[in-house]
């Protein structure tokens, strides 16, 4: 019979617990590694110490435009043209007539000729922020700003145009084909309406 004697703990094999087995990595980098700017790591930030906050003297400052015609700002232009649009909604077309006068064609001498395109220029700006209002029950409006002479005027007056032709599209999609119609027209050198795309006022 065999008899078991046991080990002695000095004999007994060592564990790995003693030792880690993995070392953790440490990673030193130097400030000129890491792309750090020297001023940040001369002095500490004080919690005190503010920022200091320079400007520069060369940044080009940009004035929005201020659009004025007859004596009247944008703003007025804005709320007569949502006046109109109101007012024509309850049966009352005065002052949606009198819009659709403006974008009639210019007769007179090229200074009233210069005074009317600001005019109809401040006037589309006007009709843009009210876009979304515009719908089938105006197409009397659409219509006589479409049919307006647009091509070889002012630069100015051609981006408003386009951005009113541009929000036009995207809030009533009903015009769509009528502002096809008129540019297609400019394009076969009809400059107006193709009879195709028109709509009932």
């Amino acid at each position: 019979m065999v008899s078991l004697a046991p080990i002695p703990r000095s004999a007994a094999p060592k564990s790995a617990a003693s030792k880690p087995l993995l070392r953790r990595a440490t990673l030193i980098r130097k400030s000129d590694d890491a792309g750090l700017d020297s001023d940040l790591l001369s002095s500490p930030p004080s919690p005190n110490k503010r920022s200091k906050v320079t400007f520069n003297p060369k940044v080009e400052e940009n004035f929005m435009e201020e659009y004025n015609v007859r004596g009247r700002s944008l703003e007025s232009v804005r709320a007569e043209v949502k006046r109109a649009i109101d007012a024509y909604a309850r049966g009352n077309s005065e002052g949606y007539d009198a819009i659709k006068d403006v974008f009639a064609p210019i007769k007179g001498a090229a200074e009233e000729s210069e005074v009317a395109n600001e005019e109809m220029k401040v006037y589309l700006l006007a009709l843009t922020s009210h876009a979304s209002l515009l719908n089938k029950g105006y197409s009397g409006l659409v219509k006589a700003v479409l049919a307006c002479e647009w091509l070889g005027k002012e630069e100015g007056f051609v981006r408003a145009y386009v951005q009113f032709l541009g929000s036009l599209s995207s809030a009533q999609g009903a015009y769509v084909g009528l502002v096809l119609g008129m540019l297609v027209g400019h394009f076969q050198g009809g400059g107006c309406l193709s009879p195709h795309f028109e709509m009932q006022s």
